[in-house]
């Protein structure tokens, strides 16, 4: 592999590994956030406030007296005026999104190292880390989006973003990693046949 082409292949790896460690931090974020959705409610002469989330919620009673409370625990049952509108399946998809995130970030390991391997191995690992790094990003963005069509009351809140925000990162990060492939030294042989030397052959 030529200098040029050295250089070009590690500065497109190096923002596909910012993107993918960016965009996971942020989705992982946003998926613990308690901060998706804010309802309020009385009980008597008392005001709750909920900032609802996808694993833990923050219940204010009052001015003062906030706690947080994870929604699997037994002791703790959210109630019926602080639900958000499809909040199982946009925790489901946001679960699989930063779970597949994790998975991407590993298999970006295994670019790095399979980068001046065989071709078969190099792009193995670049299918290991193209296709969980999609889908995570599509899953991710997916669960805001219903979020955002689901809401008729404006109770969305700001953590949301966050997982948007990751999501498309993690998207961007999958679409350079294809652009990898151009500096494969064996790029337009029939090693490697997905190029369009060989297809013009």
């Amino acid at each position: 592999m030529g200098g040029k082409e050295s250089r070009a292949g590690t500065i497109v790896y190096g923002c596909c590994t910012v993107f993918t460690l960016v965009g996971t931090a942020l989705s992982f974020t946003g998926l613990f956030l308690p901060y998706w959705y804010v309802k309020k409610y009385v009980t008597g002469i008392v005001v709750t406030k909920v900032h609802v989330g996808l694993w833990v919620d923050r219940v204010c009673v009052g001015e003062d007296e906030c706690e947080n409370h994870w929604i699997s625990s037994g002791d703790y049952d959210r109630h019926d005026l602080a639900m958000m509108p499809s909040g199982v399946l946009i925790r489901w998809f946001e679960t699989v999104g930063v779970t597949l995130a994790v998975m991407s970030l590993v298999a970006m390991v295994f670019v790095w190292v399979a980068r001046f391997k065989r071709p078969m191995i190099k792009t193995f690992s670049h299918v290991c880390y193209f296709t969980p790094v999609m889908i995570a990003g599509f899953f991710c963005v997916i669960g805001t989006l219903i979020l955002a069509s689901k809401d008729k009351a404006d109770g969305a809140d700001w953590a949301p973003f966050f997982s948007g925000i990751g999501g498309a990162l993690l998207f961007v990060a999958g679409c350079m990693s294809c652009i990898i492939f151009r500096y494969d030294p064996s790029y337009g042989t029939l090693e490697n046949p997905v190029s369009p030397k060989y297809i013009s052959s």
